[in-house]
């Protein structure tokens, strides 16, 4: 989904931008490195298959599952992503699905696990790694009501135990989850997902599906005063989740001579205890965040506010939608104690 272009991506011609004629040699000399943390990931990488049981409630009946676990690097190693589908059998037709990014997040000093499922759409969690156990937490609703769930990998022996604790209202906490994944080397299957007549979106995202598909983002990053405009490009493809709930798109940049490749994976979903678009993303300049948007007369704003070099920056992204999708995207910033200004202008065309 063409969804507005993110503050980094707008930053970083502009606060990297060579200085010199000896930079241009070799870009990738200014690429940050990833994180230290991101290395503990090396024994979850692979193809996995598991098995074990699951809970819908306190004391309720075991449910048996099988699932498949594929976990690789992205990102140029800033992230790692995680595919799992998981068989219930005929107690959950089409199964459960879902795709997981991590990443170190340099504002909060720690990892997060950026989520879409087909049951709940987009989540962000806090994530850690324990010696050999990857833990993270996620805080959301469950049929209105507060929900805490905390998973956990466990590696050890070249295998892994998985675990789901669910915490809802003021209710003690019971084991959702319980199973092992092992390593695998064949031919995977997957669960075909019939959550959804044909993946149709569901009705707030289904004011946005016109921008499924490919287009191309032209537009002139606006620098401080004194430097020349720099017009950037960039590739977005989208999709719709499994189920309808949520849309992930992958952004590749077109870059000018001497500036590093730009990518980045969003993730959509509307959220209905804020009443508001949940975007989610994360790129391969080693940064990460999490932003609101709503639809406002025709366009979809989308304000973003956090620190970047030291400094605290707010911004507002509207991005004005025709009939057959995005058409014109502005940005505006406020950042430090500086007056706000113009960053971003740019117009969007479809790819056949």
């Amino acid at each position: 989904m063409a969804t507005p272009l993110l503050t980094p991506l707008l930053l970083l011609p502009v606060l990297s931008a060579p200085q010199d004629g000896p930079a241009l040699e070799d870009p990738l000399l200014r690429a940050p490195r990833p994180a230290r943390t991101l290395q503990d990931f090396e024994p979850m990488l692979g193809q996995w298959v598991g098995q074990g049981v699951a809970y819908d409630k306190e004391d309720g009946e075991p449910m048996e599952w099988t699932a498949t676990l594929v976990v690789e690097r992205v990102l140029d190693g800033h992230g790692v992503r995680q595919d799992m589908v998981v068989d219930l059998g005929e107690v959950l037709p089409g199964g459960f699905r879902s795709t997981t990014f991590y990443a170190h997040d340099p504002q909060a000093g720690h990892l997060v696990a950026v989520s879409c499922d087909n049951r709940e759409g987009v989540s962000r969690s806090v994530a850690a790694w324990s010696s050999n156990v990857l833990l993270t937490a996620t805080m959301g609703e469950n049929g209105g009501q507060l929900a805490i769930e905390r998973s956990t990998f466990t590696f050890a022996d070249g295998k892994a135990q998985y675990q789901i604790l669910h915490m809802q209202d003021t209710h003690d906490g019971y084991l959702m989850a319980d199973g092992n994944f092992r390593p695998f080397t064949g031919e995977r299957t997957t669960v075909e997902d019939a959550s959804v007549p044909q993946n149709s979106p569901e009705t707030q995202l289904a004011k946005l599906a016109k921008s499924l598909g490919s287009m191309r983002l032209e537009g002139t990053v606006r620098p401080p005063a004194g430097g020349a405009p720099i017009p950037m490009s960039a590739i977005e493809r989208s999709e719709l989740f499994a189920g309808g709930r949520g849309m992930i798109t992958e952004v590749t940049g077109e870059p000018e001579p001497g500036f590093p490749g730009y990518q980045e994976i969003r993730m959509v979903a509307w959220n209905t205890l804020r009443k508001s678009y949940d975007i989610l993303w994360m790129d391969n300049q080693g940064l990460s965040g999490a932003m609101q948007g709503w639809l406002h007369e025709g366009a979809l704003v989308v304000v973003d506010a956090g620190t970047f070099q030291g400094a605290p920056y707010a911004q507002r992204t509207t991005t004005y939608l025709g009939p057959k999708g995005p058409t014109v995207v502005t940005s505006d910033r406020l950042w430090g104690v500086g007056p706000g200004r113009r960053v971003f202008e740019g117009r969007y065309k479809p790819l056949k």
